[in-house]
């Protein structure tokens, strides 16, 4: 509707530089871009994020990839 979720907590989240979002089926978004952390948790270019805006740390982060920039991301 709009409004705020204030149960998304993104007050230990500094903003890097994102290409691009995508919310899967589930509720949680993937973010690309040109980073390497996120709330300072290290990350490859992307990260996934759960219900209340917390790193999803089982979504692993490729170690191999540490050149370039994703600008975009599909969920299927």
């Amino acid at each position: 509707d709009g409004t705020r979720d204030a149960s998304f907590n993104t007050a230990n989240h500094t903003i890097p530089d994102i290409r691009d979002v995508a919310q899967q089926a589930d509720g949680k978004i993937i973010i690309v871009g040109n980073f390497n952390a996120f709330g300072g948790v290290p990350v490859a270019g992307y990260v996934r994020l759960n219900l209340d805006g917390t790193v999803d740390e089982s979504f692993q982060s490729a170690t191999g990839f540490s050149h370039g920039v994703i600008d975009n991301v599909t969920y299927d």
